[in-house]
């Protein structure tokens, strides 16, 4: 990457706090119950498989790294997908849904990258592909990507 990145948005999430509250909830049945069969092992078992995705789950990043548009869910940037310029022939502004939820997942013929809210940026790839990455400043984005893709061309 070469100099400062001409686009860069942190999206903080809220779901990661219900995860840790029910972590939270799960240590305390512990602690009153650490010699119940169920509880000794579940709980501690079930709190991590809480705390672990809403710790790598807890805000995503989108940036401009010069050649490319980098996305990644943090703080850990465990999960991260770099999408070149050159492969990007078309944006729009779109919406999820509900039911297409948050997080990595392929839905709607295409993949989502979203942390939180139903506003979108939706990427028309080549070979057909799609991405959507959810964002609270679509038009920002929509507005900084239309303008690297007229300069690509």
């Amino acid at each position: 990457m070469f100099g400062p990145p001409q686009y860069e948005h942190t999206q903080t999430g809220w779901i990661h706090w219900l995860m840790y509250a029910l972590a939270a909830a799960m240590l305390c049945v512990f602690c009153l119950y650490p010699t119940h069969p169920a509880v000794r092992i579940q709980m501690p078992v079930m709190a991590v498989v809480f705390l672990l995705p809403a710790f790598l789950f807890r805000h995503l990043t989108v940036r401009d790294e010069s050649e490319r548009l980098a996305i990644e869910f943090g703080p850990l940037p465990l999960f991260r997908r770099r999408v070149p310029y050159a492969e990007m022939l078309g944006v729009g502004i779109g919406r999820t849904s509900f039911l297409n939820g948050w997080g990595i997942h392929y839905c709607d013929g295409g993949w989502l990258w979203n942390i939180a809210g139903y506003d979108c940026v939706v990427l028309e790839l080549t070979e057909g592909r799609t991405l959507r990455i959810g964002t609270d400043e679509p038009e920002k984005l929509c507005e900084f990507l239309r303008s690297r893709l007229s300069a690509s061309r």
